[in-house]
C-alpha cells in the first residue's frame, strides 16, 4: 500500500501542474474576428471556420452567424492559420498569422465559387492593424528579448524602448525583483503607477512601490506588450502603463537551450573615477546561466500520441553577482581635524579688514576662559583653533579612519573600491 501511495503522489502533482499550467496558458489571450463574404460581397452564414495554432496543431472550429461574422476568443499567443469551408465554394486558407498578447485581429475572408476540394491559399504575413481596438501599445517579440544586448538581463530595460517611455534606470540593472530599478515613466505618469502582469496575473509588489514579485528569465519570455493608453477596462489595475509578459510554452517538437551571459572586470576598462584617483577598477563578476526545455508531454502508444493535447516548458536559471562598491566623495583634511583651517584663508579682505576665509573667536560661555591672545569676535590667529577649545567628542569623531577617512586624491577627495 505504501508503494502505491508513493507512486500516486507524483501523478497527482503532475495532474495539478498540468491543470494550473493550462489555466495560465489561457491567460495569454488574443482574439481573431472576421466576416466571411462571397466574391460579390454578400455575407455568408453557416461557413465552417477552423483556427489552428500551427505550433501545437490545436484547432478550434467555428460557424459564421447570420451576419457572416465569426469570433475566436481566448486564443494562446503564437502562429496561426485560418481555414474556411462551405459546400460549393473553394476552401480558403490563410497562414502566417501571428497573435501577440491581447491582440484583437480582424481576418476577413472572401470565398470563391468552386469545388470544396479546390484551395485558395494566402501565405503572406498579415499587416496587423488594430482596427478592433483603440489602444496604444508596443510589442517586444521573443526574438528581440533574447537577442538585444541588455546590461543586466532585466526586462525593465526592454520596456523603456517603447514610445512615450522616459527612464531613470541605471546602466547596469540587476535581474532581481526587489532591489532592481523600474523607474520608467510612461506619458509623464508616475513610475509606481505602472502595472506588471505575467500571463495575465498581477506581478506587481504593491508594498514595494515599483517592484515586481518575480523576475522571469529573459530566455523564458515569449514576448511582452506595453500598453500605454486607451486599453480596455480589463487592464484597469493601474493609472499608467500595463506591461504584460507572456511566458514560453511547449510545442509539438522538442526544443532546448543552454546559455550563459557573463560580465567580468577583466573585460572592462577602468572607469573615470578610478582613473582620477589613480586606483584599480572595482571588481565585477556576473554570471547568468541556465537552460530551457519544452515540448509535448506524451507516452508512446498510451497518451497524447498525436502530440496535440499536453505540452510543457521548463526554465531554470542561476544569477551570480559579485561586485565592488565605489566611493568617491569629499573628505576632511588631516589639518582641519586638529583645528588648523589656515588653508581656508583667501588673502582677500572684507569691509572690516578681515580675511574673507577667517574663523572668528566665539563668545565666552559662563565659566569659560580663553587662551591668551584671543578676543571674542576677532579672527583666530593664523586661522588655527587652539586644542583647548576643541570638543573632545569632535576630536574623537574626526580621528583618521574612525568614521570619516582621510583624502586619498590630490584634490582632497576620498576614493575607494
Amino acid at each position: 500500500m505504501k508503494k502505491y501511495r508513493l507512486l500516486l503522489m507524483p501523478m497527482v502533482l503532475l495532474a495539478g501542474w498540468c491543470v494550473f499550467s493550462s489555466h495560465l496558458y489561457a491567460q495569454e489571450r488574443a482574439t481573431i474576428v472576421g466576416t466571411v463574404t462571397d466574391s460579390t460581397g454578400a455575407i455568408m452564414p453557416d461557413v465552417k471556420v477552423t483556427v489552428t495554432h500551427t505550433g501545437t496543431m490545436i484547432s478550434r472550429s467555428l460557424v459564421t452567424n447570420s451576419a457572416g461574422n465569426y469570433i475566436a476568443p481566448e486564443l494562446p499567443i503564437g502562429p496561426y492559420s485560418v481555414k474556411a469551408e462551405r459546400q460549393g465554394f473553394k476552401t480558403y486558407e490563410r497562414t502566417g498569422i501571428v497573435l501577440n498578447v491581447n491582440d484583437r485581429l480582424r481576418i476577413d475572408i472572401s470565398m470563391q465559387v468552386g469545388e470544396i476540394t479546390e484551395n485558395v491559399n494566402v501565405s503572406e504575413e498579415v499587416v496587423k492593424v488594430q482596427s478592433e481596438s483603440g489602444e496604444v501599445s508596443d510589442v517586444i517579440s521573443g526574438q528581440q528579448v533574447t537577442q538585444l544586448a541588455i546590461n543586466g538581463r532585466n526586462f525593465f530595460q526592454l520596456a523603456a524602448l517603447t514610445t512615450g517611455a522616459s527612464s531613470k534606470m541605471p546602466d547596469f540593472n540587476k535581474p532581481i525583483p526587489v532591489g532592481s530599478d523600474g523607474s520608467i515613466s510612461f506619458n509623464g505618469m508616475r513610475p509606481d503607477h505602472n502595472m506588471y502582469l505575467v500571463d495575465g496575473g498581477e506581478n506587481y509588489d504593491r508594498g514595494c512601490g515599483g517592484c515586481v514579485v518575480v523576475m522571469p528569465s529573459m530566455d523564458a519570455i515569449a514576448e511582452f506588450k506595453v500598453q500605454t493608453s486607451n486599453y480596455g477596462p480589463d487592464f484597469g489595475l493601474g493609472s499608467s502603463a500595463t506591461v504584460n509578459l507572456a511566458l514560453k510554452s511547449g510545442t509539438q517538437d522538442f526544443h532546448g537551450t543552454l546559455y550563459e551571459f557573463l560580465r567580468n572586470d577583466a573585460l572592462d576598462a577602468t572607469n573615470f573615477f578610478a582613473n582620477k584617483a589613480g586606483s584599480q577598477k572595482p571588481p565585477l563578476k556576473f554570471n547568468n546561466f541556465g537552460w530551457n526545455l519544452g515540448g509535448p508531454l506524451y507516452i508512446p502508444g498510451k497518451y497524447n500520441t498525436d502530440k496535440r493535447k499536453t505540452f510543457f516548458f521548463f526554465n531554470q536559471e542561476w544569477r551570480k553577482l559579485r561586485e565592488g562598491t565605489q566611493f568617491f566623495a569629499p573628505a576632511i583634511p588631516a589639518a582641519m581635524r586638529t583645528g588648523d583651517f589656515s588653508n581656508q584663508l583667501t588673502g582677500i579682505k572684507d569691509a572690516q579688514g578681515n580675511d574673507t576665509g577667517a574663523i572668528f573667536v566665539p563668545k565666552l560661555r559662563p565659566g569659560q576662559t580663553l587662551p591668551a591672545g584671543l578676543v571674542p569676535g576677532q579672527p583666530f590667529p593664523g586661522n588655527i583653533v587652539p586644542q583647548s577649545l576643541l570638543d573632545p567628542n569632535a576630536v574623537q569623531l574626526g580621528a583618521p579612519d574612525f568614521i570619516f577617512p582621510l583624502p586619498t586624491t590630490a584634490d582632497g577627495k576620498f576614493f575607494s573600491a
